[in-house]
Parts: C-alpha cells; structure tokens; sequence
C-alpha cells in the first residue's frame, strides 16, 4: 500500500513530466506532433486527478 507521502511523490512527478510535455508540445512544428504531445500531457493530468483522490481516501 502506498502512503500519503508517496502519492505526493508521484503525483509531483507527473505533474512535471505533464508540464515538460506540453513545454515540448509548444516547439513542435508539426500540427499532428503538437496534437499527439497535448493529448498525452492530458492523459497524464487524467492520472493524476486518480492520484489526487487516491491520497484523499489515505488521508
């Protein structure tokens, strides 16, 4: 079972990595690239939201 702290982690983490997508997302030149990037960033805040719950049932 995962504590409260290391949900935290995690979920920190993913925001970052949410963030450097869409940071990435921003030099594409590419409209499909840019797309596909933005659409993961989202995928990863999906995730995220499922963690942020997670931490409230632990706490």
């Amino acid at each position: 079972m995962s504590n409260p702290q290391q949900i935290q982690e995690c979920i920190n983490s993913s925001t970052q990595a949410a963030n450097t997508l869409r940071t990435t997302a921003n030099t594409l030149l590419c409209a499909m690239e840019r797309q596909s990037a933005t659409m993961g960033a989202a995928h990863i805040e999906m995730s995220i939201n499922s963690l942020v719950q997670a931490k409230n049932l632990k706490s």
